[in-house]
C-alpha cells in the first residue's frame, strides 16, 4: 500500500473532446476576437491606396561575336564612366545597370516633377522612392529585360514604364558602347579640335592681309607646301587611327602593323620634301615679308589637311557606328492597366480574420488551461504563493502550499 501510494498520479490526457469543449467555452471570445480582427483587416485594405502596375519588355542590342568582343573590353570603362560598379558578365546586365543610373532616375525625376508626386524635399530621396516604385529585371533565358512600374494612376504608370526605354535610347546615343561609337566620338573629338585650329591660321592669314598685304607665293612653293601638307595631314589622320586603335588591339594586329608600316613610309616622305625644301627666293628687302608668307601658307594648308583627314575618319566611324548600333527594340509598350495590382483586399481582409481567429483560440485555450489549474487542489496553493508574490502593497506573507496555512 506504501509504494503504490508514493506512485505519481496519471496525467490526463487532452482529448478531442477537451478541444471542441474549450472552443465551446470561449466560443463568444473566438468570434469576437476574429470579427475584430476581421473589421481591422477591412479598414487597412480600404485606407490602403490603390496600386497598378504597367509593363514594358525590352530587347537589348544583339551583338554579333566580333561587336561582343569588343564590346566587353570597354564594359570596365563605360561601367567607370556611367557610375555602375558592378562588373557585369553580359550585355543585357550592362543595359540593366543603365537602367539603374542616377542618370536615367534624375533625368525622370526632371521630367514628371516626381519630387512633388512623391512628396519628397531632396533628390536621394526621390530616386530611392522611384525605386521602390520601379523593378527592373532580365530573364537569364530570353535576355528580354521588363520595366514594371507602379502608380496609383494607371496612364501614369503606363508613361513612366514606357520612359525608361526612351532614356535608356538618349543615354545610349550620349555615351560610347559599342567600340564603333567610340571610334565615332574620337574622331569627332579630333575634328572639332582641327576645326579650330583650321580658323586660327584662316584669321592670322586675314589679320596679314589687313596689316600690309601678303608677298605673293610662287606657284612651284605653292605645289611643295600643298604636297607636305597632305603628307603631314596623312601622318596626322595615321597617328590618330593609332591612337584610337590601341586600346582594343594587341601588338600582332595586322590593322595596327599596317597603319605602323604607312606612318614610317609617310614620315620619310615627309623628311625627303622637307629637305629639299628651301626658303622662298624673293627681292632681299621681301626675304622676310616672303618667309612669313610661306610660313603662314604652309600653316593654313597644313590644318586644312588635317580637318580634311579628320573629317574623311569621321564620316567612316559615323559609317561604321550606323552600321553597328545598338538598336534597343520595345517588344511591349506598357499601356495603362485596367485592374489594380495591389492591395488584395480580400486576402488582407481574410489573413487579418485568420489569425484573429488563431490568437482566439490560442486564448481560449489558455484560459481554460488556468481555469483547471485554479481547480485543481494540488496547485491552489502555488497559485496563492504567486498572488501573494506579486501582489503590490498590503500581502501577507507566503502562503502555504495545499492549505490555508493553519497548523
Amino acid at each position: 500500500m506504501t509504494e503504490q501510494s508514493n506512485l505519481p498520479e496519471p496525467q490526463a490526457e487532452f482529448t478531442l473532446v477537451d478541444l471542441l469543449t474549450a472552443i465551446g467555452e470561449e466560443k463568444t471570445l473566438i468570434a469576437g476576437i476574429t470579427a475584430l480582427a476581421g473589421a481591422v483587416g477591412l479598414a487597412v485594405a480600404l485606407l490602403l491606396p490603390t496600386i497598378y502596375t504597367a509593363k514594358t519588355t525590352l530587347l537589348p542590342p544583339q551583338q554579333s561575336q566580333n561587336a561582343s568582343a569588343g564590346m566587353a573590353a570597354s564594359l570596365g570603362a563605360l561601367a567607370a564612366s556611367t557610375g555602375i560598379a558592378a562588373a557585369f558578365k553580359t550585355p543585357e546586365e550592362l543595359y540593366v545597370g543603365l537602367l539603374k543610373t542616377d542618370t536615367v532616375a534624375n533625368a525622370l525625376i526632371n521630367r514628371f516633377k516626381l519630387k512633388d508626386r512623391y512628396e519628397e524635399d531632396t533628390l536621394v530621396n526621390t530616386r530611392r522612392e522611384l525605386a521602390r516604385n520601379v523593378r527592373i529585371a532580365v530573364d537569364r533565358k530570353s535576355t528580354l529585360i521588363s520595366v514594371e512600374a507602379d502608380d496609383t494612376d494607371a496612364a501614369f504608370a503606363a508613361q513612366l514604364a514606357n520612359a525608361y526605354a526612351e532614356e535608356l535610347r538618349t543615354l545610349m546615343g550620349r555615351i560610347a558602347v559599342t567600340e564603333a561609337q567610340q571610334r565615332r566620338a574620337f574622331f569627332e573629338q579630333q575634328m572639332t579640335k582641327a576645326k579650330d585650329e583650321l580658323a586660327r591660321a584662316e584669321l592670322a592669314v586675314r589679320q596679314a592681309q589687313d596689316k600690309g598685304g601678303l608677298v605673293s607665293v610662287d606657284a612651284q612653293t605653292q605645289t611643295l607646301i600643298g604636297a607636305a601638307a597632305q603628307i603631314r595631314g596623312q601622318i596626322v589622320a595615321r597617328e590618330v587611327q593609332l591612337q584610337a586603335l590601341r586600346p582594343y588591339a594587341g601588338p600582332d594586329n595586322p590593322e595596327l602593323r599596317r597603319l605602323l608600316s604607312e606612318l614610317s613610309s609617310l614620315q620619310a616622305q615627309l623628311a625627303r620634301m622637307e629637305g629639299g625644301n628651301g626658303a622662298q627666293r624673293n627681292g632681299k628687302g621681301d626675304a622676310q615679308a616672303a618667309l612669313a608668307n610661306v610660313r603662314l601658307y604652309r600653316e593654313l594648308k597644313y590644318q586644312e589637311a588635317i580637318y580634311s583627314a579628320m573629317l574623311q575618319q569621321f564620316q567612316l566611324a559615323k559609317a561604321d557606328e550606323a552600321r553597328d548600333a545598338p538598336l534597343l527594340q520595345q517588344v511591349d509598350v506598357a499601356t495603362a492597366p485596367d485592374r489594380k495590382s495591389k492591395p488584395r483586399r480580400a486576402f488582407i481582409v481574410l489573413g487579418c480574420a485568420a489569425a484573429g481567429l488563431l490568437a482566439g483560440l490560442m486564448l481560449a485555450f489558455v484560459r481554460r488551461s488556468l481555469r483547471q489549474m485554479r481547480e485543481d487542489p494540488a496547485t491552489t496553493g502555488r497559485w496563492a504563493a504567486l498572488a501573494s508574490a506579486w501582489r503590490l502593497r498590503g500581502g501577507a506573507g507566503p502562503a502555504t502550499p495545499g492549505g490555508n496555512g493553519a497548523s
